[in-house]
């Protein structure tokens, strides 16, 4: 007899939306979580009395009847979801060698700024702009194909997907565009996948980019409001979910997952097992090397998972909406050679144990004003800044097995010359912002396996490369009956990605289509004008009220 339907592995974006969908479709479901926090990525903490997230920046696609907006309406979490609109004249910020560039929310916004800013590009801007929207429309087709005929009529649909998805960036930049300021812009997006533009595959980039075209939204309070909604949801159709609970095994019986045994020797079981944790955690350590067969062994020695991060968390008493900061994001390059920053991050990293004087800085960055997303979330007047950027694992993998807490004065004299870096990156973007904190910390890649378990600290699971990507991800229905994998290595990675993969799991398990697993019929999700504070606190009231 099995002590539950499903028992999901992890509380990331993947693991939830599996659980809900479980859920509301009748199952009897439990969520394991290691962590005292839900969320993997999606997780906030509070240092100091500020409140930071460092998972989620942005989410797209969340105008009305737009996907993301479905998902979570579809799943019943929108009636404890509530989001705040980025600034829609930049919800992105280029500064890139010097010259600012905005984002504006829709398609043709963005065309012709483009167009404004550089009037002697027009016919590749055009290029770009029409192959994007072919492409995102096939794959809108695959997406949506279920049906027979759908199937039947796919090759037709998807043709652009499948004569340009799996072509690099780089070379239909440099065939169209001659502008090396225009050819970094459109793709200083790449943070988002952390794959350097020359390699990343069209489909990849066009994907994220199509995801943001009509703007981007914050989640109200932080990100862990998402986790929040998706475990009162779950728990409204009977599930339950466990924190410090940490997985220590799948049990397997009968050539299939029965249930697994958690750390400490407690043993659970279940007709399903669904991990939310990467193809590492997944098979190695999970399930066990000599219980895969020959074929997936090889594949995860293959396996190449993205780039780390270091992070500062910080908090300031300087007015940053008078310096002209708003609700958007601003990404940062030191150079228009968006290729040559993403070397640089590995090569010209410092060296542990060698001291270092001057401004020493990153080469690109990522930084964003939380408060200004989201004016809830600002403590005595002052504002919460996130930091990130992009960092390899092998500096830091010498003392990954110290206990965490408690490492060497070497490892934190190493951390606090990578925060000390970044802070004079930050500098560059907004000038005087040293003397006037009030709150610093800065997380490593060791940070990043610590609290999402994830392999080698990757921000993104695997790495995106073409060979990794759509059709070549790991499969949500693994080589063993009764376990699914679930997260930023199957699918797609992002929240959405991650979203739609613990949804495509769900309609797997409980054999029913999409539509289905989206039919609960939530409340239409809120959203507040992050730019308007008054009217979002005026629309805040009613809806106390109201309530």
């Amino acid at each position: 007899m099995s002590d539950y339907d499903v028992i999901v592995i992890g509380s990331g974006g993947g693991g939830l939306a599996a659980a809900v969908g479980c859920a509301n479709g009748g199952k009897k479901v439990l969520v394991l979580e290691q962590h005292n926090i839900p969320g993997g990525w999606c997780q906030s903490f509070v240092l100091e009395g500020y409140r930071y997230s460092p998972g989620v920046h942005y989410i797209g696609e969340l105008g009305k009847g737009q996907s993301m907006r479905r998902v979570f309406e579809g799943l019943g979490v929108s009636r404890d979801l509530e989001f705040c609109q980025l600034n829609e004249d930049g919800y992105d910020h280029y500064l890139i060698a010097g010259e600012r560039f905005d984002v504006p929310a829709g398609r043709e916004r963005y065309r012709q700024r483009l167009k404004d800013r550089f009037p002697a590009e027009h016919a590749g801007i055009d290029a770009y702009f029409d192959l994007s929207k072919r492409i995102n429309r096939a794959m809108s087709a695959v997406n949506r194909s279920s049906s027979p005929y759908d199937l039947m009529t796919l090759p037709i649909k998807a043709r652009d997907l499948m004569l340009h998805g799996g072509r690099k960036m780089g070379p239909f930049l440099d065939k169209h565009l001659k502008d090396p300021l225009l050819r970094a812009i459109l793709v200083a997006q790449s943070g988002d996948y952390a794959v350097s533009p020359s390699e990343a595959p069209m489909a990849l980039h066009m994907g994220l980019m199509g995801h943001y075209l009509d703007g981007g939204y914050y989640p109200r309070g932080g990100a862990y409001r998402i986790p929040r909604a998706f475990i009162k949801q779950l728990k409204r159709k009977g599930g339950d979910i466990k924190l410090g609970a940490r997985v220590a095994r799948v049990l397997l019986g009968g050539g299939r997952a029965i249930g697994v045994e958690l750390e400490g020797g407690a043993k659970l079981y279940a007709d399903a097992i669904i991990s939310n944790g990467d193809p590492e955690m997944t098979y190695r350590k999970l399930v066990g090397w000599e219980n895969l067969s020959g074929s997936l062994r090889g594949r995860l020695r293959r396996t190449q998972y993205s780039l780390s991060s270091a992070a500062l968390f910080l908090a300031t008493d300087m007015d940053l909406k008078a310096k002209g900061f708003d609700s958007g994001n601003l990404w940062y390059y030191e150079t228009t050679d968006i290729d040559a920053a993403y070397r640089a991050q590995a090569l010209e990293m410092p060296v542990p144990g060698v001291g270092y004087d001057g401004d020493e800085a990153f080469k690109g960055a990522f930084v964003t004003v939380t408060t200004l997303k989201d004016p809830s979330k600002r403590k005595d007047g002052h504002h919460t800044l996130e930091v990130f950027t992009f960092v390899p694992w092998e500096p830091f993998e010498r003392w990954a097995n110290d206990p965490f807490g408690s490492r060497t004065p070497e490892y934190k004299s190493y951390k606090a010359e990578i925060g000390r870096r970044l802070l004079n990156t930050v500098e560059r973007v907004i000038p005087g912002l040293k003397d006037r904190l009030t709150f610093m910390d800065v997380a490593t890649p060791l940070t990043n396996a610590h609290y999402s378990a994830g392999h080698r600290g990757a921000v993104y699971g695997t790495h995106k490369s073409l060979n990794q990507l759509g059709p070549f991800a790991y499969p949500i229905s693994t080589e063993i009956d009764g376990l699914y994998m679930v997260g930023a290595s199957t699918l797609s990675h992002g929240v959405s990605g991650v979203l739609m993969s613990g949804l495509v799991c769900a309609s797997k398990i409980l054999e029913c289509g999409m539509r289905q697993v989206l039919s609960e019929g939530g409340p239409e999700l809120t959203v507040y004008p992050a730019e308007d504070p008054d009217s979002w606190r005026e629309a805040l009231r009613a809806r106390r009220d109201n309530a």
